[in-house]
């Protein structure tokens, strides 16, 4: 009898994650995906918390309120504000100890949570840790790390933003105030938006001053304790911002410039230094943290991505992983990172510069320096994963593509599809690949010989994932695109049921629908002898069931024509709520025209009323 394998709640909660921030699902759907990806590895669940409620939300309250009671004792020890320099030990001892206080492991909370215990952090005695502590900055000056760790109650009573980096997190609170329902009402001054308001500017403000931590750490003294003192700091700002769209929002240019420095400092050091084995390795640890925290803070917020790119970030993320390829941590939070700058998936913004990203990262070696990891760890299917979904990102053009496929990129993926069909997040990122590179005229027919039996086998497997058959319908779509041979040769091979039970299956999202609907149009469009199997197959119900989604109407309009059967464009009319024909020929249908000139004072507000964006008139 096989003996099932454990894993830590970290893991567990690692895979949530990736599907809510990667595929958009809510936490229910998550964890459900998540719980079904483990069983099916045959892994035992028995010592994981699983919880369709975001215990990360409930454990960062919880942090938030310890930090409050830490303020609140903080005047304790405000003499070491004028610390001498001989005190700089104790007081970067002394902010440690508040650091552990606040941040409580994750698996802790958990734990307790398991035990039936309140969930509370495990430190009773708050009297034992304070915040008020001095810290020497790099300019000699000593900084007030009490208002460095946290927000004295009367700047969040008179909600005073008074320097100027203070002024780009008001900035950033706007944006919290568009984003989450109720801050726009504020003004109206009730005691819940009242609540409200301080804790988006206590929140905002704690992130912006432990960023100023970061920014002031002084490197000349002992190590250990400096390089720890930074961990933990990233890992505040991670739990803050790791479940909430508005608190990544609230980081500045300046915060995104931070982290780029800190790669760039630690990417020295490690290349220069002769100290000790434990030192090395903390730097180690250390570049694995922030690029944790650029993957959060730059998933889903097209401005992190920016300002990090601004800042040399990519250049300097390319070079730490080009130079330390050895530690598996780094290069599996590195090609994440890579992954997160580069997505397109902030859809408040009218535009994305990924390409920009992509085109900077392409010109420091980043397509070699991530394949490199495929051959590397070519039996660590973890990080192979992680570089094929970096790898993704970076082929959005024929000649990146072409560059992915010189080193290995192709090779990679394939053999991934035909020797690993069970593990599901290689098979989301392996095909996501190939679907890019099918898009390539110059690689189609090798791809219809070598792995499209793997893609349909993969796909009868996963038949009940969204991502791997929307990705596998979207490989098989450009493959049949514009090549007869490769339509035939498909459709023997199963192509028609295939697509089918994925429309069956996952019949109410657009965005697979969209896919299947394309690829039955490609099938046919230059093969009407292979009507006949669509037709036969049932295929014309979904795909007029597909029509009913906006996302996909056009694609399932043209595929229901190319099959030589009627159809109509059908459009509900706003006035009458009515369903009525869409197109009209000319002259049947009165014009909506009134020859009459009415004099009005409020044409420019008329004109912008009816001005739409483009983000709001088009769907990406």
């Amino acid at each position: 009898m096989q003996v099932k394998r454990k894993i830590t709640q970290e893991t567990f909660e690692a895979v949530v994650r990736e599907n809510i921030d990667d595929f958009e699902m809510d936490r229910e759907e998550a964890v459900k995906d998540a719980i079904q990806q483990f069983t099916s590895q045959n892994v035992d669940l028995s010592n994981v918390v699983i919880s369709y409620s975001d215990s990360a939300d409930h454990y960062k309250n919880l942090v938030f309120e310890k930090i409050q009671e830490i303020l609140q004792t903080s005047q304790a020890i405000e003499g070491l504000q004028t610390s001498p320099e001989g005190q700089l030990d104790l007081c970067q001892g002394k902010i440690l100890e508040t650091l552990d206080f606040m941040l409580v492991p994750f698996e802790e909370y958990l734990k307790s949570k398991m035990q039936g215990n309140s969930g509370k952090p495990c430190h009773d005695d708050s009297s034992t840790c304070c915040s008020n502590h001095g810290s020497k900055s790099t300019d000699g000056k000593t900084l007030n790390v009490k208002n460095d760790l946290g927000i004295i109650r009367e700047e969040i009573e008179d909600s005073m933003l008074e320097d100027e980096d203070n002024m780009e997190i008001e900035e950033g609170l706007n944006k919290k105030e568009v984003g989450k329902e109720g801050l726009s009402s504020v003004s109206q001054g009730t005691g819940e938006n009242l609540s409200i308001l301080k804790t988006a500017i206590y929140s905002s403000l704690l992130i912006h001053h432990l960023f100023q931590i970061l920014n002031y750490v002084d490197m000349n003294g002992d190590k250990e304790i400096v390089l720890n003192f930074e961990l933990k700091i990233l890992k505040l700002i991670q739990h803050i911002c790791s479940n909430d769209q508005a608190e990544k929002d609230i980081a500045t240019s300046s915060n995104m410039t931070i982290l780029a420095r800190m790669i760039q400092s630690h990417n020295s050091w490690l290349s220069s230094t002769t100290d000790s084995l434990a030192n090395v390795n903390l730097h180690l640890s250390l570049l694995v943290s922030i690029f944790t925290t650029i993957k959060i803070l730059c998933t889903k917020t097209e401005d992190n991505k920016v300002n990090f790119a601004n800042g040399d970030g990519l250049i300097h993320l390319v070079y730490a992983l080009k130079n330390n390829q050895n530690t598996k941590a780094l290069v599996v939070e590195g090609c994440a990172a890579i992954k997160a700058v580069t997505a397109v998936d902030d859809f408040r913004k009218d535009f994305s510069a990924s390409h920009i990203h992509t085109k900077l990262i392409v010109k420091n070696q980043g397509i070699s320096i991530l394949a490199s990891f495929c051959k590397y760890y070519e039996s660590d299917l973890g990080v192979v994963s992680a570089a094929l979904g970096a790898l993704r990102n970076l082929a959005n053009n024929q000649e990146n593509v072409r560059n992915i496929v010189k080193e290995g990129g192709l090779t990679c993926s394939v053999s991934a599809i035909k020797m690993y069909e069970n593990n599901l997040p290689l098979m989301r990122n392996a095909l996501g690949l190939l679907r890019n590179i099918s898009a390539d005229d110059e690689h189609k027919d090798g791809l219809v010989n070598d792995c499209s039996v793997a893609i349909l086998h993969i796909m009868t497997v996963h038949a009940k994932d969204i991502r791997v058959q929307e990705h596998g319908l979207a490989c098989l779509a450009a493959l049949m695109l514009r090549s007869p041979e490769n339509c035939s040769i498909l459709v023997s091979k199963g192509v028609v049921p295939v697509t089918s039970t994925a429309m069956r299956i996952h019949a109410n999202s657009p965005t697979l629908l969209r896919q299947a609907c394309l690829a039955v149009r490609n099938l046919v469009a230059r093969n009407p002898e292979l009507k006949d199997p669509i037709l036969d197959s049932g295929m014309e119900s979904q795909l007029r069931d597909a029509g009913k989604y906006q996302d996909c109407v056009d694609e399932a309009y043209a595929a229901i024509r190319d099959l030589g059967l009627e159809v109509k464009r059908v459009a509900i009319n706003k006035d009458t709520g009515e369903v009525e024909e869409a197109v009209h020929l000319f002259g049947a249908k009165p014009m909506n025209f009134r020859p009459v000139y009415d004099a009005t004072d409020e044409l420019e507000k008329n004109v912008d009323s009816a001005i739409t964006k483009p983000s709001e008139a088009y769907n990406f």
